[in-house]
């Protein structure tokens, strides 16, 4: 389970509300929509396991990039 943008890459001042539900849709809404897809399959089988990963860049920080999670 991974998936993310680095979103608009401007100060928070200069950031469109569109372009920052955007990234959070994409960063973090994804993934709890997809774990909730999947537990409905994973309780009948009584057995599964998620895994969620970041890429390398979320330990990283960029001047303009403040939503990257």
């Amino acid at each position: 389970n991974n998936a993310g943008i680095s979103g608009e890459e401007k100060m928070v001042v200069d950031m469109s509300l569109e372009g920052w539900r955007k990234t959070l849709q994409s960063n973090l809404l994804s993934n709890y929509e997809l774990i909730q897809l999947a537990l409905p399959f994973m309780k009948k089988q009584k057995s599964g396991s998620v895994t969620n990963i970041s890429s390398a860049f979320g330990g990283m920080h960029f001047a303009l990039s403040l939503i990257h999670i």
